[in-house]
């Protein structure tokens, strides 16, 4: 509803990495930076994190709407934090900002904003050694496509909101435009409705 109500789906064409390029995006920063919602999606991780059972655990935030939302959320758990810096962004980062160091048999609840391909994700995990950590994965919105691989990594996701389908190319494959994609800032118009319902189970 505040995503609709708010417009802050933008429609356009976006080059979402080198290989994929997608139709329309939700503005996460947006949703994060309004006070209400935040609170609302900060106690709603928390509490099924705390229904979970999970115990010595550490907070990891990925990319930088994900790591914001994460720091909330190890602040309300009093639980330790850290952050993964994506690789678009190490070239404006310190080295010691960069590196990432989590005791071997610690347990890592990662906190994301939007999931599509699981891409970034199962980068930030491989590249830092964490693939027998991970216990769990935490995302705003679980968007569904049909390039959506690592099956380990869907089971172990949950999603505040999973009603948003997105439409997405390989770019090689764009129906749109092969050689430029390009990011338009129109919003959806009211009363538009752009949505599907996903089959995929939310917390």
């Amino acid at each position: 509803m505040e995503v609709n109500n708010r417009s802050l789906i933008k429609i356009g064409h976006f080059l979402l990495t080198k290989e994929y390029c997608a139709r329309d995006w939700i503005d996460t920063l947006e949703v994060v930076e309004t006070k209400v919602i935040l609170n609302k999606i900060v106690n709603a991780i928390v509490k099924h994190i705390n229904n979970s059972g999970y115990d010595d655990y550490i907070i990891a935030g990925v990319d930088l709407v994900g790591t914001l939302l994460a720091s909330r959320i190890a602040f309300t758990l009093q639980a330790p934090l850290t952050y993964i810096v994506p690789e678009k962004e190490k070239n404006v980062n310190a080295h010691q900002e960069i590196d990432l160091e989590i005791e071997k048999d610690k347990k890592v609840i990662l906190i994301t904003d939007a999931i599509v391909t699981f891409n970034t994700v199962k980068s930030a995990i491989e590249k830092n050694k964490l693939e027998n950590s991970v216990i769990c994965i935490y995302t705003m919105f679980y968007r569904e496509s049909d390039y959506q691989g690592c099956a380990e990594y869907v089971d172990k996701t949950f999603s505040i909101n999973n009603a948003f389908r997105i439409e997405l190319f390989r770019k090689e494959k764009c129906t749109y435009n092969k050689t430029k994609c390009i990011a338009s800032n129109r919003r959806l118009r009211e009363g538009e409705d752009s949505t599907d319902e996903s089959d995929r189970t939310q917390f």
